[in-house]
């Protein structure tokens, strides 16, 4: 059919592939949603929202998040922990293809909440990869290559005197590579 919804409120797994707009009416996305506090969101399938779809893919958790398949999508991709738990992470080794832009989001926590990207991100408009954590200590890892075809790659991390950002991978914009951080 048309939208793709998972809605979850304590451990959610998505291990095989989703596709979304299967009726080709150009208004099918893919939205993941766990509600759970500090539950965590394992997705190791691959998500597809076709290019064809005039909507995007949204995946908003509460607790540790690790994608380590592939998310696919014609339009923008949003990824959004707002955890506030110890040991929550979020944890990208999958892939990320958009036609739009791309965002990956840790919400302000009073715990260390870690970003990793160590697997590849490639959109069309701009990627956004921001860690708001804001815990000392916290930490922002990106190993895997990040790559904007028509926009910018804003990299904001927030972790005191003590947290760090790591860049071992390519990142590359057709415009600006922006980096900042308070760690």
């Amino acid at each position: 059919g048309a939208d793709v919804v998972v809605s979850s409120g304590g451990p959610l797994t998505i291990s095989g592939n989703v596709l979304s707009d299967t009726n080709g009416s150009k208004g099918g996305g893919i939205y993941v949603f766990n509600y759970g506090t500090n539950a965590p969101t394992t997705i190791s399938g691959t998500l597809t929202v076709p290019s064809s779809s005039s909507s995007g893919m949204r995946i908003e958790t509460h607790g540790p998040t690790t994608v380590s398949g592939s998310l696919v999508s014609g339009n923008a991709v949003f990824v959004g922990n707002y955890g506030t738990a110890a040991g929550n992470h979020t944890t990208i080794s999958g892939s990320i293809a958009a036609g739009g832009g791309v965002r990956v989001y840790n919400a302000l926590s009073p715990a260390q909440k870690p970003l990793s990207v160590s697997g590849s991100i490639t959109a069309y408009g701009d990627v956004d990869l921001d860690n708001f954590g804001a815990a000392a200590g916290n930490t922002t890892t990106i190993a895997g290559s990040v790559t904007s075809t028509g926009g910018d790659i804003n990299v904001r991390h927030y972790g005191q005197a003590t947290g760090k950002l790591v860049v071992s991978g390519a990142l590359s914009a057709i415009y600006d590579v922006n980096l900042f951080s308070d760690g």
